[in-house]
């Protein structure tokens, strides 16, 4: 009984146990530390597989450790062991209310939105970094929301509320960019080769290339605004103004991006990518290759 009441709730199998101390001590004190070690070990250990498998071996060792201390407590407690006030089943309810619902929810929040959050993949907008069926973990923490240049980087969509993107900076406060035959150009550099067979303007559509001049007019310099048509692979050159970046995503023809709808405000950025925690192909199953790899 104590072993099922640990694994229900951190704690609960040591207060039947008899030991409330213990049991504080692992609710309140042991809980948040595992999580911590387990998140820590995912993040900060840089060899894959090794950081999942690290990390995945704190969980283990916490799941099955606790209720089996539990379990080792109450046997040595048997036969002579005397119900106190705390064993009741009142207040084994208010345990996994307080601790099981309220404590550990609290510790998901905080680490949700202070420290790591996992994403899903569902598009190929940023291959090959991330791949259609990545689980990831993305870094919350202030260092991971410095924003530099060539970085992926998680924030708020512009157009839908609640929806967050993934894509990389292409360009940071006074940065000029422009985009000639797919090629990216950036203060009078090309960052890119242009891809081998430029893709035909007609591919955008009529609708998505009036949305692209419908921002861009006012803020491309050194062409005639009046005959002013860009495309997605055709466009610029623009002035990225204060506070915010141009976000682009690594596989152009696929992804939907700040060539499409504007600047994006440096306060919306979230955090990085930091590592796979799992990957599926939607085809071929597991990529057992690509679990625990670093983003870069």
């Amino acid at each position: 009984m104590a072993a099922l009441l640990g694994l229900l709730t951190p704690g609960l199998g040591h207060l039947y146990a008899g030991l409330p101390r213990t049991a504080a001590v692992v609710a309140v004190l042991l809980l948040p530390s595992v999580t911590s070690l387990s998140a820590a070990a995912l993040l900060a250990i840089r060899r894959a597989p090794l950081n999942v498998w690290c990390a995945v071996s704190v969980v283990l060792a916490w799941l099955i450790g606790m209720p089996l201390h539990a379990a080792l407590m109450a046997r040595r407690a048997e036969p002579a062991y005397e119900l106190r006030r705390y064993n009741r089943w009142w207040l084994y309810i208010l345990v996994v209310l307080v601790v099981g619902v309220g404590w550990e929810g609290a510790i998901r929040f905080v680490l949700r939105s202070r420290v790591v959050q996992a994403f899903r993949i569902p598009s190929p907008a940023n291959e090959p970094a991330l791949l259609v069926g990545d689980y990831i973990f993305a870094a919350k923490w202030p260092a991971a929301r410095a924003v530099q240049k060539d970085d992926l980087v998680v924030f708020r969509s512009v157009e839908t509320p609640g929806l967050l993107l993934v894509k990389r900076v292409a360009g940071l406060p006074g940065d000029t960019l422009w985009m000639a035959a797919g090629a990216l150009h950036r203060n009078g550099i090309q960052l890119d080769a242009a891809p081998p067979r430029a893709p035909s303007p007609d591919q955008d559509g009529l609708a998505l290339r009036t949305q692209i001049r419908a921002w861009q007019v006012n803020r491309v310099f050194g062409r005639d605004t009046t005959r002013y048509m860009p495309t997605s692979q055709e466009w610029g050159p623009v002035v990225i103004p204060r506070d915010s970046f141009f976000a682009l995503g690594d596989n152009r023809l696929a992804s939907y991006d700040s060539r499409h709808y504007g600047f994006v405000p440096l306060a919306n950025v979230m955090g990085r990518p930091w590592v796979v925690y799992f990957s599926i192909d939607p085809d071929d199953g597991v990529r057992g290759g690509r679990i625990g790899r670093r983003i870069q």
